[in-house]
């Protein structure tokens, strides 16, 4: 005879089932009433089924629940690999905008830092300035991607972050400076600088 399932393996078969779902709100509220149900040790085995279960859910549960610089060092590391991968030694490799702006994403939703969000924001625009400058990227959707990544730095340092503006546009600057003159990429970067006010100052 079969035993029967413990509470914990059918809320992680749950889970799962919503994960390949790509979740949805209806799911989740018939999960919530059995999850809240739960003592904190079948909590915990089931965060630890999970954690196990695939990098992208062990990446954000240490962002959450551990060292917080360790996490930022991954997912830079995730975005770095996606923009600039090692085509010289993988001929597979591609540019993925949508793995490293997923990256972003998850770790937003993971840490409630904004000075490492911003710092993990604008290390997605050094790696593609960086990569444009090395092999000539010549591709105006490749310069737009990092436009737009920098356009959500300026606004988040102009606006609720502004605290956070003197210890980031030197980073900002030095994007600028190097910025190729592709697609009017550096017109673009230098403008959005000059249009911003951080600290009382100019950019």
């Amino acid at each position: 005879m079969d035993q029967p399932k413990s509470d914990t393996k059918v809320i992680g078969e749950a889970v799962r089932s919503i994960m390949s779902k790509r979740n949805n709100q209806s799911d989740w509220k018939s999960l919530k009433h059995c999850i809240e149900s739960q003592d904190n040790r079948s909590l915990v085995a089931l965060i630890k089924e999970l954690f196990e279960l695939s990098t992208d859910n062990s990446d954000f549960i240490r962002a959450r629940y551990a060292d917080v610089e360790d996490a930022l060092k991954r997912y830079k590391s995730i975005v770095s690999d996606a923009i600039y991968p090692d085509f010289m030694n993988d001929r597979r490799a591609r540019i993925d905008f949508a793995t490293a702006r997923r990256a972003l994403s998850d770790f937003k939703r993971a840490c409630d830092d904004p000075e490492k969000v911003l710092d993990l924001m604008i290390h997605y625009v050094e790696i593609g300035t960086r990569q444009a400058n090395d092999i000539c990227v010549d591709y105006e959707s490749y310069y737009t991607s990092l436009e737009s990544m920098f356009s959500s730095i300026i606004r988040m340092l102009a606006g609720k972050e502004k605290k956070y503006g003197t210890q980031y546009l030197p980073r900002l600057r030095q994007i600028a400076r190097k910025a190729s003159d592709g697609y009017g990429y550096q017109d673009t970067l230098r403008e959005m600088l000059e249009d911003m006010t951080v600290n009382g100052g100019r950019a």
